[in-house]
Parts: C-alpha cells; sequence; structure tokens
C-alpha cells in the first residue's frame, strides 16, 4: 500500500485499496477452503507432517487474510479445523 500512497499521495483511500486488490474477508470465508486446501496438500505432498500442511495452507490464504484478520488467529483456526479432520479420518 505505501509504495503507491507514495506514488499517488493525492488518491483517495479506497482507491488506493482497489489498486491493491484488498478485499474485505470475514474469518469464515477465509476459513472455508482449508478442507479443500488439506485435501489438494496430502495429494501434491507425500508427507502427513500437520506443520508443513499448516504452513502450506497459511501460505495459500495468507494475501487475502492481511487486513482482514490476525494471522496468529487464522494458523490457529487451521490448526483446530486440520485436527478436527485428522480425528475424523
Amino acid at each position: 500500500m505505501l509504495p503507491v500512497i507514495y506514488e499517488y499521495p493525492d488518491m483517495e483511500f479506497g482507491s488506493v485499496l482497489t489498486s491493491i486488490d484488498y478485499k474485505k474477508h470475514s474469518m469464515n470465508e477465509l476459513l472455508a477452503p482449508v478442507d479443500f486446501l488439506y485435501g489438494k496438500f496430502r495429494q501434491i505432498r507425500y508427507t502427513e507432517n500437520e506443520k508443513a500442511a499448516i504452513d502450506w495452507i497459511m501460505g495459500q490464504l495468507h494475501r487475502q487474510a492481511l487486513g482482514n484478520v490476525e494471522l496468529t488467529q487464522l494458523k490457529e483456526q487451521i490448526e483446530e479445523k486440520i485436527k478436527t479432520e485428522n480425528n475424523r479420518s
């Protein structure tokens, strides 16, 4: 955001957000694809390492989460969903 503000100091804040492709997301919206992403991770990685899966999922959701939720809270929610998923399996 800072490079855009620096380059265009008179730009309205809403326009700055639009120019950096910012979109408002709730925690539920961010967590919605976690089960799908976990399944995808298990297809492309041949490891049962939950930490690796969580880190990969965080990487996939990181950009969307910035400015919407605390990343530590998101990670905790992802860990909980994966633990629940593993208990069902």
